[in-house]
C-alpha cells in the first residue's frame, strides 16, 4: 500500500503542509501563489483542496484576507489571538511587507449613528528599500 492511498493521510498531510507555508511566509500569498508554490515543493495539493482549506482557517480567525494594490485577494497567517497587520506594496517588486503597529485611530473618524466598525485595512503603497536603491 503507497503512502498516498489513504486520502485522510493525504489530507492532513496537506492541510499541515498549507498551514506551515502561511504560517512560515513572510508575505500575504494569493490561492495561485500557494498552488504554485505547493507545486514547486513537490506537495500534490488540489486547488479546491486550497480553497476549502483557505474558507475553514478564515471561517476560524485563523488567516485574513488582504486586498493587494492590483485588487487581488491576498491571504496571511494571524493565529489565534494575533491582532490585525497593515502591509506596504511596492510597486516596482510587488512585494507585500507587514508593518508593526497601527496608525489609525478610530476616534478622529465621525461614524453614523448606530455603525461599528469590526475591522480596518490600510495599504501603504510606493518603493522598498531595495527597489530604490536599485
Amino acid at each position: 500500500m503507497s503512502k498516498n492511498s489513504n486520502p485522510l493521510k493525504r489530507s492532513t498531510l496537506q492541510k499541515t503542509f498549507l498551514e506551515n507555508l502561511l504560517k512560515d511566509s513572510r508575505q500575504p500569498l494569493s490561492a495561485s501563489e500557494i498552488l504554485n508554490i505547493s507545486e514547486d515543493r513537490g506537495v500534490p495539493v488540489g486547488r479546491v483542496t486550497v480553497y476549502r482549506f483557505l474558507k475553514s482557517q478564515l471561517n476560524q480567525a485563523l488567516l485574513h484576507k488582504v486586498q493587494g494594490p492590483q485588487g487581488e485577494v491576498l491571504y496571511e497567517w494571524v493565529g489565534a489571538g494575533d491582532k490585525h497587520q497593515h502591509h506596504f506594496f511596492c510597486r516596482k517588486c510587488e512585494g507585500a511587507f507587514p508593518l508593526n503597529g497601527c496608525g489609525l485611530k478610530l476616534a478622529g473618524f465621525d461614524l453614523p449613528k448606530g455603525f461599528e466598525v469590526e475591522r480596518h485595512e490600510i495599504q501603504l503603497i510606493g518603493l522598498c528599500g531595495e527597489c530604490q536603491a536599485a
